[in-house]
C-alpha cells in the first residue's frame, strides 16, 4: 500500500470520527427536554428505595439529584423491573440507569459506562438461627437471589473452594431482594445471596434476624449505565459528579449513608 493511499484512508477516518463525534447530540437532548429520567429497582436499599410516606430516597439517588442540579434540568425516578431494565433503556423509557448498577465485560457490551464511582461484595444471608454457618454449609441447600441480579452469575460461576454450584439443592431467582429474604424468614430457602450494601442496610433498617456468612462470592464495582453511543451525555454527567467529589459534597451523601467517604476508599 503506497503512502499516498495511507494518507487517503487517514484523512477518511479522521473526517468519519468526526462526523460521528459531533452527531452525538445526547446531551442537547436533555437540556431541550429539560429533564433526565433515571431508571432503578425501587427496592434497592440504601442505593434507592421508597420510605414510609412511598418517596423515593436512596445514596444513589441524592447524588442523582445533585448532578441534575448541576447540569439544570429536572431529575425524574422511573421504577423498572430490574431483570428488563436494558430494555428500557434501549428503547428509550430511561436516560440512564442509576442504582447500583455492577459493571461487567459482558454488561460494557450492552451499554456505555462512567467511572466507577463504589466497590460492593456479594454475600450470603442466612436466618439468624440457621445451621448454616459458612459458606461449606451451602451444599444441599436452596440458594436464593434477584433474577438479573450479579448475585445469580457468582452462585453459577463460582470458583472457591466452600462449595460447588451442582451441589446446590437449587437456585431460586426473585424479583427483588425483598421478596427472597420474605421466603428465607418464611423457611422456602435456605439462604439469599445479596449484595452487601443491600444486606448490612436492610437487615438493620428492618431489624430482622439474619447472619451474615464470613467471606464473599465476589467483589464488585458500581458505575452509572448509559445508551451505547451517548458519550456526550455520559461526560457531562460524569463531570458534574466529579466535581461533587472534588468539592466534598459526594462524601456528605456518602456520609449521610453509610456514616463513612466510600469515595476515598480504593479497594480496586
Amino acid at each position: 500500500m503506497n503512502t499516498k493511499l495511507l494518507a487517503t484512508l487517514f484523512l477518511l477516518l479522521c473526517y468519519f470520527t468526526t462526523v460521528f463525534a459531533n452527531s452525538d447530540d445526547s446531551y442537547k437532548k436533555i437540556q431541550a427536554k429539560g429533564t433526565f429520567i433515571v431508571g432503578l429497582d425501587e427496592t434497592f436499599a440504601p442505593m434507592g428505595f421508597r420510605d414510609k410516606d412511598g418517596q423515593i430516597i436512596g445514596f444513589d439517588i441524592d447524588l442523582a439529584k445533585e448532578v441534575a442540579r448541576r447540569l439544570k434540568v429536572k431529575i425524574v425516578f422511573q421504577p423498572c423491573v430490574w431483570d428488563s431494565i436494558f430494555f428500557e433503556l434501549k428503547n428509550s423509557n430511561i436516560d440512564a440507569i442509576w442504582n447500583g448498577m455492577t459493571i461487567s465485560e459482558e454488561r460494557k457490551i450492552k451499554v456505555l459506562f462512567s467511572k466507577p464511582y463504589m466497590t460492593n461484595k456479594v454475600v450470603v444471608l442466612v436466618n439468624k438461627n440457621s445451621d448454616i454457618k459458612r459458606l461449606a454449609d451451602l451444599n444441599g441447600k436452596k440458594v436464593a437471589a434477584q433474577s438479573g441480579a450479579p448475585a445469580v452469575d457468582y452462585i453459577q460461576n463460582y470458583k472457591g473452594s466452600d462449595f460447588k454450584p451442582t451441589t446446590l439443592k437449587k437456585l431460586v431467582q426473585y424479583p427483588d431482594n425483598p421478596m427472597a429474604l420474605y421466603d428465607l424468614i418464611k423457611g422456602g430457602v435456605d439462604a439469599v445471596a445479596v449484595d452487601e450494601i443491600f444486606a448490612d442496610y436492610y437487615t438493620k433498617m428492618q431489624k430482622l434476624k439474619f447472619r451474615k456468612l464470613s467471606g464473599f462470592l465476589g467483589k464488585q464495582q458500581f458505575g452509572i449505565a448509559f445508551r451505547k453511543n451517548e458519550v456526550a451525555l455520559r461526560d457531562k454527567v460524569q463531570s458534574a459528579l466529579d466535581s461533587m467529589i472534588q468539592d466534598g459534597t459526594a462524601a456528605k451523601i456518602s456520609k449521610k449513608w453509610f456514616d463513612r467517604n466510600i469515595f476515598s476508599v480504593k479497594e480496586f
